[in-house]
């Protein structure tokens, strides 16, 4: 599983100073995914994301999908490992 993406800010009609946002944003995904029996797999994926530029609030700050939480500073790593088994 490798993903990766790019998203730059859009123009908002409800709040124009981030039509002069500067941020682009670049996050890269790797994962693995080994099976230990027909229900049972271990996984892990490294993510990682940077900012840069300015957005409507200051400096642009790194987050990563789901966490919701930034960074506090403009890159941000995240490791999962887990273990899946199905019922």
């Amino acid at each position: 599983m490798i993903d990766s993406g790019r998203s730059l800010p859009h123009a908002n009609s409800i709040a124009p100073e981030i039509s002069r946002a500067s941020a682009r944003y670049h996050q890269g995904s790797v994962g693995v995914d080994y099976l230990l029996s027909k229900r049972t797999d271990v996984y892990s994926v490294l993510s990682y994301t940077h900012a840069a530029g300015q957005n409507g609030s200051g400096n642009a700050q790194a987050v990563i999908g789901a966490t919701v939480i930034d960074a506090g500073k403009a890159s941000q790593v995240r490791f999962n490992v887990g273990l899946r088994h199905r019922f």
